[in-house]
C-alpha cells in the first residue's frame, strides 16, 4: 500500500517558501549527518588498512633485524624483503592519498550543504514573516470580527 505524499501549500506564495525552506532545511542538514557518518565509516576503513600496512612493514623489519649472516649471502631473501618494504610503502602513499581525497571532497560537499542549509532557514523565516504579516493577521482580524458579530 503506497503511502500519499502531503500536500504542499500552493494557496499562497509565502506559505509555499515557508515550508519550503523548511523542506530544504531537514534535507541539507540531514545529509550533512549522513555523510559525515560515511567519511567516518570510510576513515576507519583506510586508518585500519594504514595499520596493517604498517604492522607488514614492522614484520619485514624485524626479518630484517634477525637475519643472519649467512643469510646474507643469499640476494634474493633480502631483495625480496626490501622490495616489500617498498611495495608497503607505496600502499601506505594510495590510502593516505584517498583518505586526503575523501577529505577535501568532503568537505566541499559539506560547505555545499551548509549553504543549502543556511538558504533553506533564510527562506522559511522569510516565507512566515511575510506569510504572517501580509496574510494571517487580515484573515485573523476578519474571523475576529465575524465571532464578535454572532
Amino acid at each position: 500500500m503506497a503511502i500519499p505524499a502531503p500536500n504542499i501549500p500552493t494557496d499562497n506564495m509565502y506559505k509555499f517558501l515557508a515550508v519550503g525552506g523548511l523542506i530544504l532545511l531537514i534535507v541539507s542538514l540531514t545529509l550533512s549527518v549522513l555523510m559525515i557518518d560515511s567519511y567516518s565509516a570510510k576513515s576507519i576503513s583506510l586508518l585500519e588498512r594504514t595499520l596493517e600496512i604498517n604492522k607488514e612493514t614492522q614484520e619485514v623489519g624485524l626479518r630484517l633485524k634477525t637475519l643472519k649472516p649467512e643469510d646474507l649471502q643469499n640476494d634474493s631473501e633480502l631483495r625480496k624483503l626490501f622490495s616489500q618494504t617498498l611495495e608497503n610503502g607505496n600502499k601506505n602513499d594510495i590510502v593516505i592519498k584517498e583518505l586526503d581525497f575523501i577529505g577535501s571532497s568532503m568537505k566541499t560537499k559539506q560547505y555545499m550543504l551548509y549553504f543549502a542549509s543556511v538558504v533553506g532557514a533564510v527562506t522559511s523565516v522569510k516565507g512566515f514573516y511575510l506569510w504572517y504579516y501580509r496574510l494571517q493577521r487580515y484573515e485573523d482580524a476578519i474571523v475576529k470580527k465575524r465571532a464578535s458579530s454572532l
